[in-house]
């Protein structure tokens, strides 16, 4: 059960249907395989932190898989990316379990 600070953190998220309440109490009490040493894991991080996720631990980002150049060039962006891909992959998984 959500707390009374994580609901108005969340309430966002709460009101899309794909989430929801369940949602969000799974997100809250799932493990994100995101950590690393690139920006690309920084990034994945900070974003699992925002969503809601328990906890991070080391996974690996494809980054040529989830931000390919033909579609980004700059390394910036393509790190930006495959960290908001790895982390909506993430929450995918929680919500479905």
């Amino acid at each position: 059960m959500l707390t009374a600070d994580q609901t108005a953190r969340y309430s966002r998220q709460l009101l899309l249907p794909e989430i929801a309440t369940l949602g969000q109490e799974r997100i809250v009490a799932h493990r994100a395989a995101v950590a690393g040493d690139t920006p690309a894991h920084a990034i994945a991080c900070r974003y699992a932190e925002r969503a809601g996720f328990g906890a991070t631990s080391a996974g690996a980002i494809d980054r040529d898989a989830l931000a390919p150049t033909s579609i980004v060039r700059a390394e910036a962006a393509r790190d930006v990316l495959a960290g908001c891909r790895a982390v909506m992959t993430a929450i995918r998984v929680a919500v479905r379990i």
